[in-house]
């Protein structure tokens, strides 16, 4: 596993090395020869070797130059891996993958934990359609993809994950899991599609809507979005119609509620989503 630090050499890395966390990883992505896999932070290929030896291709993803060189040479014998030097953020990550004539897309990776939140998201917003992912990340980071009203506090991290995916913890894992091992717990999620999932334009205006929200989260939705357009009679007819009593906050709402603000809205609630409203 690879956790980018401070320190630039080696960027900090802690590396997996518990065979059976790992095992247990691949169980979970029930591979087979239809699967294209999606790795970040490929390490020194230790979750990296067993994927190739199950999926149809895997396409890894390592900033570490050292490392890119070491795992070149490590898996040279496997054909069917693509391995991409440098910022995961940066790729153009579909572009990447439209040459793979595979049917299912998956990612299984254990997260950079300082890159977490904008990888999640770019995994979350690409316009890539995913089978499955499965990630370790750390478990405050976990617990807040995890948390949900009405069983907790909603967070923007879990809003946007949970409108295309359902989301679970797999299992936990500790720190004598890594060499050398780092002063947090982990955690395995699993991201398999809902049925129920919005499509990419609700998507983009509930995420887009979300992030605003969750920047000023003790303040009300209605004096949020009030203040944001001028005009609280249009905000609060929304919200009602919406079904949302205007005193919430954004940790209050409901995945159908986020839904259906963003559905009820028109041409002219475009201030609300900017570019994303289209």
């Amino acid at each position: 596993m690879v956790l980018r630090g401070g320190r630039r050499r080696g960027w900090g890395q802690h590396f997996l090395v518990d065979r059976r966390i790992r095992d247990r990883i691949v169980e979970e992505a029930n591979l087979s020869c239809e699967d294209v896999v999606v790795e970040i932070g490929v390490g020194e290929g230790f979750l990296t070797e067993p994927l190739l030896q199950r999926a149809g291709w895997v396409v890894g993803f390592e900033v570490d130059p050292v490392l890119v060189h070491l795992v070149k040479e490590k898996l040279a014998a496997y054909s069917h891996f693509s391995l991409y030097p440098g910022d995961f953020l940066k790729i153009d990550l579909k572009a990447c993958l439209t040459s793979l004539p595979l049917f299912r897309k998956k990612c299984v990776s254990n997260l950079p934990y300082s890159i977490s939140t904008p990888a999640l998201l770019k995994l979350l917003t690409e316009d890539v359609t995913w089978n499955l992912l499965l990630l370790m990340v750390q478990r405050e980071f976990g617990e807040r993809v995890l948390a949900l009203p009405p069983q907790g506090k909603g967070t923007f991290l879990s809003v946007v994950a949970h409108l295309r995916f359902e989301v679970q913890k797999v299992l936990s894992v500790s720190p004598s899991a890594f060499r050398p091992n780092p002063r947090v717990e982990s955690v395995v999620l699993k991201f398999l599609p809902r049925d129920d999932r919005v499509d990419l334009v609700t998507f983009r205006k509930v995420t887009a809507l979300a992030r605003f929200c969750f920047s000023q989260k003790r303040k009300s939705l209605l004096s949020l979005l009030g203040m944001k357009s001028g005009n609280c009679d249009r905000v609060l007819a929304m919200i009602q119609a919406a079904g949302i009593s205007p005193r919430l906050r954004a940790e209050d709402l409901e995945r159908s509620q986020w839904i259906a603000l963003a559905e009820i809205s028109t041409k002219e609630d475009a201030f609300l989503f900017g570019e994303n409203a289209k």
